[in-house]
């Protein structure tokens, strides 16, 4: 992708992120996922803990200029009605004003689709109906068409693995399962590294500076 391109978008949307570098980082693990599958069956991306949408809204910008046609960019979270993580300074601002300025900040990507509920009903009741069914046109019950996951919103072990085990049956291969905030869930990384079901799997690690925000990536194989 354009480096020119690539810092326009993180300079328009990565105040809605943790960070713009935090968005740099995933934008460019983005782009490389969807470049790499283009030919094996990537045909969507997910965000799970979605929060202003800045992140989605870079994925957008990014499938904008190199997805191939019809590429979507899924965005779930529950937005405070059963919440994956609230630290205690977000108070009140977590939930419907979040919930708000996400979608207002997607609104104008036809790509975007926005689900406001859990990963566990989106993993288990959307991403299976897409799966087999989608514009008219049916598709075998094995299709793979995950390129990217972005695992954002559970900041604890066993909500991670569980994720990273869900989506694993629709990722194509050569796409990426990145998880954030690896520092807050070392024991899911170790077991997601070894666990028989990512064997063969590359990894990639990520580091923000000064080592505050770390994030690790499955490469499925």
């Amino acid at each position: 992708m354009n480096p020119t391109a690539l810092a326009e978008l993180v300079a328009k949307y990565g105040a809605a992120t943790d960070s713009q570098d935090h968005g740099k980082g995933m934008v460019e693990w983005f782009a490389q996922a969807v470049d790499r599958i283009r030919d094996r069956g990537g045909r969507a991306a997910i965000e799970i803990g979605v929060r202003a949408g800045g992140t989605s809204a870079m994925l957008c910008g990014v499938a904008d200029q190199i997805a191939p046609d019809g590429f979507m960019v899924f965005s779930v979270d529950p937005w405070g009605g059963r919440p994956f993580f609230v630290g205690a300074s977000e108070g009140p601002r977590y939930g419907e004003d979040l919930s708000t300025s996400a979608k207002a900040r997607l609104a104008p990507f036809w790509r975007s689709a926005v689900f406001r509920m859990t990963s566990r009903e989106f993993i288990y009741g959307v991403l299976p109906w897409y799966r087999w069914w989608v514009d008219g046109t049916e598709y075998p019950a094995s299709r793979r068409f995950l390129s990217f996951v972005f695992l954002d919103g559970q900041h604890e072990s066993a909500g991670v693995v569980q994720e990273a085990v869900g989506v694993l049956p629709f990722m194509a291969p050569g796409g990426a399962i990145v998880v954030d905030n690896t520092e807050s869930c070392p024991s899911a990384i170790a077991m997601l590294h070894s666990s028989p079901l990512f064997s063969g799997s590359g990894t990639a690690h990520w580091e923000a500076p000064g080592g505050s925000h770390r994030r690790d990536a499955l490469v499925v194989l």
